[in-house]
């Protein structure tokens, strides 16, 4: 299946690995690669996955942790294709990147 990130998916992506970099050589490079593990998952059978806790009742919006970094990848699926709305840290309010449903970049 198709996996598309929002472009504000994808920015918080690059910040999150950014900010690594900084902490730690490598790390940024790490996380990088955690996500892509993760987004190969998700192409792989995405309905595996769970439906996010915090999400309204009524759309079908659904996440998977990453393993090592406090992240989550938030997407739902249209037709065949995954659409990631978020790379969001754990600690985030929670449904900020809602808005980005109907306006899937």
């Amino acid at each position: 299946m198709k996996v598309r990130l929002h472009d504000e998916a994808v920015l918080e992506a690059e910040q999150a690995a950014r900010w690594y970099s900084q902490q730690k050589r490598g790390l940024g490079q790490e996380f990088t690669q955690e996500l892509k593990r993760r987004l190969k998952m998700l192409r792989a059978n995405p309905a595996r996955f769970p439906q996010l806790e915090t999400a309204p009742r009524n759309i079908d919006v659904r996440r998977i942790l990453t393993a090592r970094f406090p992240y989550k990848i938030i997407f739902e699926i249209i037709q065949n294709e995954v659409v990631v709305l978020a790379v969001a840290h754990g600690s985030r309010r929670p449904n900020y990147w809602i808005k980005r449903r109907s306006s899937t970049s």
